[in-house]
């Protein structure tokens, strides 16, 4: 019997640092690091590319992965693209609008049966990652909770959930800058959200994470801030959870050797920087305490503030306990 698809899922709300720690996994001999492998149907229907700058059908790892998982569509643009819409519209029934609903008896279960062929496909799409890979574990960022319970459904795949929390005040921030989306190329800028949308996404995907997955042996919350500030103990008790052993100096780049690599990954996405190459450098990214705008202080703290307690953030503390994560 074939061994079931090892995945580490990095899940949570957005702008919470997962694409660095993607990276820095990605650097891990044996680990391939797939980005947001949730939004692939998005990039290929809107012409998206890898972070190697290919677009997928073109990329040397995921072009062999999607003709092993579509053969027959493969060599057909017209054929590709079909499949990619028809993937994004089941996607999309059981997507985060539907969160506040699945403690409801039976919703999950009405849920994932409106999917079709969606959830098989996926076992085959990262069964033929994996093997086309080498790789011993994925590591998949998409950080959606309930994309992560339609894995965890297939007896194919062995999931485990890494949930990366971040400061309330800090995620709104983020948010709310305007950054370009280099996976479309010029002219295009990634979603932004006010105070109260990042607000409402941040309690909703945080509890669901809680909800469908706290607890239990497959389960481990991980504070950005604490990954900032002792980096080397927080990737090594990643690695105990994900079954590796993982090397702070090669996870970070520090290694001479690794430093003369600067080849991109291939993250299916995330946001821009998976484009980035060489050593990954962790530096405080507080630029929230000196710029957010009262407003989106007041704001956070009425609505995520109580969820943001669940994970050490208290409004007295918001300056103390702020630090962020960016890559250099």
């Amino acid at each position: 019997m074939t061994a079931a698809v090892p995945i580490l899922y990095v899940g949570g709300t957005g702008r919470t640092g997962s694409t660095v720690l993607d990276r820095m996994l990605g650097n891990v001999p044996g680990v391939f690091a797939a980005g947001e492998l949730t939004w692939l149907w998005f990039a290929l229907r809107s012409g998206g590319r890898c972070a190697c700058g290919a677009r997928h059908v073109d990329c040397r790892v995921w072009g062999p992965v999607l003709l092993a998982t579509f053969p027959e569509d493969f060599g057909n643009p017209d054929a590709m693209a079909e499949v990619a819409d028809e993937m994004f519209a089941l996607r999309r029934r059981f997507d985060s609008r539907y969160l506040p609903v699945m403690g409801l008896p039976g919703a999950k279960q009405a849920l994932t049966s409106r999917l079709g062929p969606y959830p098989s496909r996926l076992a085959s799409l990262y069964r033929n990652l994996l093997e086309h890979t080498g790789a011993e574990l994925i590591v998949d960022s998409s950080k959606e909770p309930h994309y992560s319970s339609i894995l965890a459904a297939r007896a194919e795949l062995d999931v485990r959930f890494l949930h990366l929390v971040r400061n309330p005040q800090a995620t709104a921030y983020s948010w709310a800058r305007r950054r370009t989306e280099l996976g479309f190329g010029v002219g295009h800028e990634m979603e932004r959200r006010g105070p109260i949308s990042a607000s409402i996404y941040y309690d909703v995907s945080n509890l669901a994470a809680d909800a469908l997955w706290g607890g239990g042996d497959r389960y481990l919350r991980v504070r950005y801030e604490d990954l900032v500030a002792s980096p080397d103990d927080t990737l090594r008790r990643i690695g105990r959870f994900a079954g590796l052993v993982i090397d702070p100096e090669v996870a970070l780049g520090r290694q001479a050797a690794d430093r003369k690599r600067s080849a991109p990954g291939h993250a299916a996405w995330g946001n821009p920087n998976r484009f980035a190459t060489g050593p990954v450098t962790l530096r405080n990214d507080d630029e929230w305490e000196r710029n957010a705008p009262r407003s989106m202080r007041t704001w956070t703290r009425l609505l995520a503030g109580p969820v943001g307690r669940r994970y050490g953030y208290s409004s007295r503390s918001d300056t103390q306990r702020g630090s962020g994560l960016a890559a250099t």
